[in-house]
């Protein structure tokens, strides 16, 4: 894609749209592009990002869902940069990207918009894990992240520990297996 600021009156309103994209699933898309602009003279290029269902016509008035700045560019053409940006779709179906080039001043210049690429987020599923109660066991020592009542049974059944705490010590106990309650969970540990 490129579009080009020619320096007239209306240069102000350059816009750029994609095809219709497929986004088939409610969610998280990230939108990832180079971007570049050449131009003879110092200035600042301004970009704002649109997402319209493929029947709307993106306007000003909409609220973008992201911005940039940063393409400045001297007497040269500068290289492309890579830009990415998440954005949230609530409803499947067919998109445009629009996007709006405008300036402060008016400057003759080319915007390109190369490698344009659109890629869903799926979620891992880590997001929706509730965490357990986390414990280590190390040189005889059993850690919890939280005191709590604690007990401790041999196999045999024979209570060994019994308190309120966050660690208990193996060193003095036998080697075996134990059975050991803390607050609502219940793990085995084996001691050498």
């Amino acid at each position: 894609l490129a579009f080009a600021n020619p320096s007239t009156p209306v240069a102000e309103d350059d816009w750029v749209f994609t095809p219709p994209l497929n986004l088939d699933a409610a969610g998280k898309y990230t939108l990832s592009f180079d971007a570049c602009m050449y131009s003879f003279y110092d200035s600042t290029c301004l970009l704002d990002l649109y997402l319209t269902p493929e029947a709307a016509i993106p306007a000003e008035t909409a609220e973008p869902f992201a911005s940039y700045e940063t393409f400045a560019t001297a007497t040269y053409p500068k290289d492309g940069e890579r830009i990415s940006v998440e954005f949230t779709v609530s409803e499947p179906g067919k998109y445009h990207i629009g996007m709006h080039e405008h300036a402060s001043t008016m400057v003759a210049r080319q915007v390109r918009i190369d490698n344009l690429q659109v890629v869903a987020n799926p979620g891992t599923g880590i997001e929706d894990i509730a965490g357990e109660t986390a414990y280590t066991f190390r040189d005889g020592m059993l850690s919890f992240a939280e005191a709590a009542m604690t007990q401790v049974f041999s196999l045999s059944g024979t209570a060994v520990y019994s308190g309120i705490a966050s660690t208990v010590d193996f060193s003095s106990l036998a080697a075996g297996i134990y059975i050991v309650r803390h607050g609502e969970k219940t793990i085995k540990v084996f001691n050498r």
